[in-house]
């Protein structure tokens, strides 16, 4: 009579099997690691060269920008190097400064201002409230201002300032006169760039006192006076005021 009893489990097969399983673990991951790591290297290349790319990109992007801003500014510059009112110290000839600087802002929308400093502590500088609005804040400008206008110059009481407030045609809203002056553009870093070098130099970028902006600053020294000019202008986002 023939027995149904099963062939009892040899003691071997069990290690056997673990053993069988620890191979194949390990020969799956001796091909799927080198397998992942070139497909990580490899993105990684293409992600390093995409991001190098952009950034060359964003470079010669940023460089068509500061060439479009400052090549109006080093125009500015030139012409009033030429001019003979912008010659003078202020406050001389004051109305035909005044007129060059609104015209050298209006026809350069993404310059913030335009500023000069004489070698006796005068000082002028025309700002774009259309271009920057925070100038508005810090100077608590009259509504419609569109451009500000601040003089330094000697007087018989001595180094006094004055603040104008232009619309958009150039005509006068308020004025501020002060006798109490602290700044000195001749000690100011833009004013000892531009006399250190022969030619435009560069300042910044670096966030500005007045309005909290960061800016860009192109100064140069007039070799007829001594004069320093420099323009500015202000880093912002496309949908917000710098």
């Amino acid at each position: 009579m023939s027995s149904s009893r099963s062939d009892p489990e040899m003691p071997w097969s069990q290690p056997l099997r673990l053993h069988l399983s620890i191979v194949i673990v390990l020969l799956l991951v001796s091909v799927c690691t080198p397998l992942m790591w070139l497909t990580y290297q490899d993105g990684r290349s293409s992600a390093i060269d995409a991001a190098q790319e952009k950034m060359r990109l964003l470079s010669l992007h940023a460089l068509d920008h500061y060439r479009s801003v400052f090549d109006s500014g080093y125009s500015a510059i030139e012409t009033s190097s030429a001019l003979a009112p912008m010659v003078s110290a202020p406050p001389a000839e004051l109305d035909a400064k005044r007129d060059f600087l609104l015209k050298a802002l209006q026809g350069s929308p993404k310059l913030d201002s335009l500023y000069a400093g004489y070698p006796d502590g005068s000082f002028i500088q025309a700002a774009s409230v259309l271009t920057n609005p925070k100038w508005s804040q810090v100077l608590s400008a009259p509504s419609g201002t569109a451009f500000a206008l601040i003089t330094i110059g000697l007087s018989a009481e001595g180094m006094t300032s004055a603040w104008r407030f232009l619309d958009v045609n150039g005509n006068l809203l308020a004025e501020r006169d002060s006798k109490n002056v602290t700044y000195d553009p001749r000690q100011r870093l833009w004013y000892r760039a531009a006399v250190a070098k022969d030619g435009p130099a560069s300042v910044g970028p670096y966030v500005t006192a007045a309005t909290q902006s960061l800016s860009l600053t192109s100064p140069r020294r007039w070799k007829r006076t001594g004069a320093s000019w420099r323009a500015q202008t202000c880093f912002w986002k496309p949908s917000a005021a710098c």
